[in-house]
């Protein structure tokens, strides 16, 4: 039987996650292959990814099954070998300079999103067909675009002492804003330095799989089974309802990231996030919703959660 060899150009585009596996609670990363042998990542590097920017010190490359995905200019390398069903990067392993190591799986994600995406798009083609109808599945995706929207938007600066920053860094998705020379006779780990924070970045891990532990916190706070007053299809809802319903369930969740999620937490205290609620309008979601009153269908979360993407 021939060998097969995995191509460079067949992982260009493709899209995995990456999941550590000697921490649970590490973020899951989503990390796309591109052509040069760049890459973007959700937790590397942090402004670029979010301006959708590829940096040179991000690399990979591939030679036969062999993965070799470099960070900040070797900083840190991980390797690991692609099946030959060419949806899983098995074998992973890590390492930094300052002797890290672990171990890390990738899993391709482009396949299930296909799936997803087709069931969106075809409930969207049948709003088209009816436009004073709005589908729960379409709804709660719309939903969770407008919230990753948001929460990506909303930056904020944060002084902390160096100590928490050196923590913080390791542990969450932040920019020092400020040059500090650790190694300089003057440095005082509790003197304060400048720190960008980006809430999408931060919570990304809630956010990025819906059906994880972590990401089911989202149908938690929002969930479209809880619109048991409007199972009845055949009467209308007014998108004063809907609006209210839309926007009490996302202060819900941010309330719940406001209270439970920190930037550090030491015998100085906690450094909780600060996060700045929304109001948004149906239209907000989508420039279609724009009667007064629509029907809704009455599909249960459960048929559908797993198209959410």
């Amino acid at each position: 039987m021939a060998k097969k060899v995995i191509k460079i150009g067949n992982l260009i585009n493709t899209c995995w996650s990456i999941r550590n596996l000697d921490d649970e609670s590490a973020p899951i990363e989503k990390l796309t292959f591109a052509e040069n042998g760049l890459f973007k990542s959700s937790l590397y590097p942090l402004i670029a990814f979010a301006r959708n920017d590829l940096d040179k010190k991000y690399t990979w490359k591939l030679n036969d099954k062999l993965i070799t995905i470099s960070y900040n200019s070797g900083y840190m390398i991980k390797t690991g070998k692609i099946n030959d069903e060419f949806n899983l990067i098995e074998e992973g392993r890590y390492e930094n300079k300052k002797g890290l190591k672990g171990k890390w799986v990738g899993k391709l994600l482009d396949e299930s999103n296909k799936r997803a995406i087709s069931k969106i798009q075809n409930s969207l083609m049948q709003q088209n067909v009816d436009k004073t109808k709005i589908f729960r599945c379409s709804l709660l995706q719309y939903i969770r675009n407008k919230v990753k929207e948001d929460l990506n938007k909303q930056t904020y600066k944060e002084t902390v002492s160096h100590k928490q920053a050196d923590w913080i860094e390791i542990n969450k998705t932040i920019v020092r804003v400020e040059d500090v020379d650790t190694n300089a006779d003057n440095y005082n780990p509790e003197e304060t330095e400048i720190i960008e924070v980006c809430l999408g970045d931060i919570l990304e891990v809630w956010l990025y799989d819906i059906k994880s532990h972590r990401g089911s916190i989202f149908t938690q706070y929002i969930n479209t089974d809880d619109l048991e007053d409007w199972m009845d299809t055949s009467k209308k809802v007014s998108i004063k309802e809907i609006e209210e319903w839309i926007n009490s369930s996302i202060r819900s969740l941010y309330h719940y990231f406001e209270e439970e999620i920190y930037l550090d937490s030491d015998d100085v205290g906690d450094i909780y996030l600060q996060i700045q609620y929304p109001n948004f309008s149906l239209k907000d979601l989508n420039p279609d919703w724009d009667d007064d009153e629509y029907f809704l269908d009455d599909e249960k979360l459960e048929n559908f959660i797993n198209d959410i993407i």
